[in-house]
C-alpha cells in the first residue's frame, strides 16, 4: 500500500509533536482557542461569563443601580446597539466591558447633537434672514429706524467680556416680523460683512434712545459693543434681570432654560437647547453659518416673546414693575460703569487679613 503526500505529511507532523511535547502544547492551546465561543449579548450584559483563560468576566450591569445616571446611559447604549444605530468599537463581544460602553455614550451624544443640529437648520423658519451683503445691511437699517422696539444680542467667541471677540449681533424686528444674524468673524469661506464695516453702519441705530432696546443679559452686551466703540442708548429691559425681579427663586435664568420652562406659554413648545448642549467648548467663530443663524436669530425671538410675557405679568404686579423700571434697570448702567472703572486691591493687606480670618474661625471651632 503506498501513502500519498498528504497522509506522509499528517503523519511527520504527529511524529514532530511528540517528539517535541512543547509544540503538542501549543497545538492544543490553538484548538482550545478556535473552539472556544463568543459569549452572548445576555452574558455580556447581564449575567457575566467564564472567559478562555478560565478567569469569570463580571457583566456590563455589575454593580449599577438601576435607575441611576450610569444606568440610564448604558441603557441607552444597548438600545442603540441592538438598533444598529452604532456599532461596537471591536466585533468581539469577548472585548467588550463597561468602559466601552460608556465611550459608546459620548458617541451616540455626538451622533444626536449631528442629527438636532441638521433638524434645527432643515427647520429654519422663513423669517429668520442671515445678512452678508451690503444691500442686505442697508435694508435692515432702513427697516431697524421704523421699529420703536427691537431685540437684540451679541455672538462672541467665548463669555470674556475684556478678552474675546465679537463674531456676529442678531436683531428682532417686531413690526417688520423678522429675525437677523449678521455674521462678521466667523472662520468660514462663506461670504460675511467686515465686523468695522457693519459697525459703522449700525452706529445710530445701537447708539440711539429709539428703537429701544431689550436684551438678555444686556450688560454682556454693552461691554462688548463698548471693545468695539459703540456705547449702547436705549435699553429699557433686560429679560434675565426682570426674571429675577418677577422670581428671585428662579433656579436658572439662563435664555434657553427660561424657554424651556415657560415657552409653552408664549409660543415656544420645544426644548431650547443651550450652547453647551449643542456645540459644547467650540467657539461660535467655528459654527457654521446657516447653524449660527438658526441658533443666534433664535436667541433675539426668544428674548422678545419672553419680554413680552414678562411685560404682561409685571402690568398685573405695579409695585414689581415700578421696582424694575426705576431700580433695577438703572443699574445696569451703573453696574456697567463700575466694572468698566474697576478697583484697585491691596493685595498684600489681602493676604493679611486673610490669614487673620482664618485663625479667628480656627479659634471659633
Amino acid at each position: 500500500m503506498s501513502l500519498g503526500g498528504e497522509s506522509v505529511n499528517l503523519i511527520l507532523e504527529g511524529m514532530k509533536m511528540e517528539a517535541d511535547p512543547k509544540a503538542t502544547e501549543r497545538a492544543r492551546a490553538a484548538q482550545k482557542k478556535k473552539e472556544f465561543r463568543e459569549p452572548t449579548w445576555s452574558e455580556v450584559w447581564d449575567t457575566g461569563y467564564t472567559t478562555q483563560t478560565g478567569t469569570w468576566k463580571e457583566p456590563v450591569f455589575k454593580n449599577v443601580i438601576e435607575g441611576s445616571l450610569e444606568w440610564k446611559r448604558l441603557v441607552k447604549v444597548r438600545s442603540a446597539l441592538q438598533a444598529g444605530e452604532i456599532g461596537l468599537e471591536n466585533p468581539s463581544l469577548r472585548r467588550f466591558s463597561k468602559a466601552q460602553a460608556l465611550r459608546l455614550y459620548k458617541v451616540l451624544g455626538a451622533k444626536a447633537k449631528e442629527a438636532e443640529i441638521a433638524e434645527m437648520v432643515s427647520n429654519t423658519p422663513g423669517n429668520y434672514r442671515l445678512i452678508q451683503t451690503v444691500e442686505a445691511l442697508e435694508i435692515l437699517i432702513a427697516d431697524l429706524k421704523r421699529e420703536p422696539f427691537i431685540a437684540f444680542d451679541t455672538e462672541t467667541t467665548g463669555v470674556d467680556v475684556y478678552n474675546d471677540e465679537l463674531v456676529g449681533l442678531s436683531f428682532t424686528l417686531p413690526l417688520a416680523d423678522y429675525h437677523v444674524y449678521i455674521p462678521v468673524g466667523h472662520n468660514t469661506t462663506e461670504p460675511q460683512l467686515r465686523l468695522l464695516q457693519v459697525i459703522n453702519k449700525l452706529r445710530n441705530v445701537l447708539t440711539c434712545e429709539i428703537p429701544r432696546k431689550v436684551a438678555h443679559n444686556a450688560k454682556f452686551d454693552i461691554h462688548i459693543l463698548l471693545r468695539n466703540g459703540v456705547h449702547l442708548g436705549g435699553l429699557v429691559h433686560d429679560t434675565m434681570i426682570a426674571m429675577r425681579v418677577l422670581n428671585e427663586n428662579e433656579e436658572s435664568v439662563a435664555l434657553k432654560n427660561l424657554a424651556s420652562k415657560y415657552g409653552k406659554s408664549f409660543g415656544f413648545v420645544d426644548r431650547s437647547r443651550t450652547y453647551e448642549e449643542l456645540f459644547g467648548k467650540v467657539s461660535f467663530a467655528e459654527v457654521p453659518l446657516d447653524v449660527a443663524l438658526v441658533y443666534a436669530a433664535k436667541d433675539t425671538h426668544l428674548t422678545w416673546e419672553l419680554y413680552r410675557w414678562q411685560k404682561e405679568h409685571l402690568r398685573r404686579l405695579p409695585e414689581l414693575d415700578r421696582l424694575y423700571r426705576e431700580i433695577e434697570n438703572p443699574l445696569i448702567d451703573v453696574c456697567f460703569e463700575m466694572e468698566q472703572t474697576g478697583f484697585l486691591i491691596d493685595a498684600d493687606f489681602a493676604k493679611e487679613y486673610g490669614e487673620e480670618l482664618k485663625a479667628e474661625i480656627a479659634g471659633a471651632g
